[in-house]
């Protein structure tokens, strides 16, 4: 093998690294997005819960308004868990170095 060979192989291996670790740090700022992508769900969609709620509450026989508010329990179970995962998954990225 020719030192301009190995020198080829050496850039290559470089440049791989380099890419990945970028895909790393995508994946580290991605991980953050999310987390504050769903910490800016409440301001919008609390409001619609309450109201939902409270219509579903004035009309305990109406069974679309009984539907919706079953729904919005679900959706709100949902994005919680999602919440939590996602500041877990910040959490343990924080102190990763990339």
């Amino acid at each position: 093998m020719t030192y301009s060979e190995t020198k080829a192989l050496l850039d290559e291996i470089a440049a791989k690294n380099t890419a990945r670790a970028n895909d790393l740090r995508v994946v580290k700022s991605g991980a953050t997005n999310v987390k504050s992508a769903l910490d800016a769900m409440p301001a919008r969609y609390t409001q619609a819960v309450t109201d939902i709620n409270a219509e579903a509450g004035a009309n305990p026989t109406d069974a679309a308004w009984q539907a919706s508010k079953a729904e919005v329990a679900l959706l709100v179970d949902d994005f919680l868990a999602l919440q939590t995962t996602s500041g877990e998954m910040v959490t343990a990225l924080e102190s990763i170095e990339v």
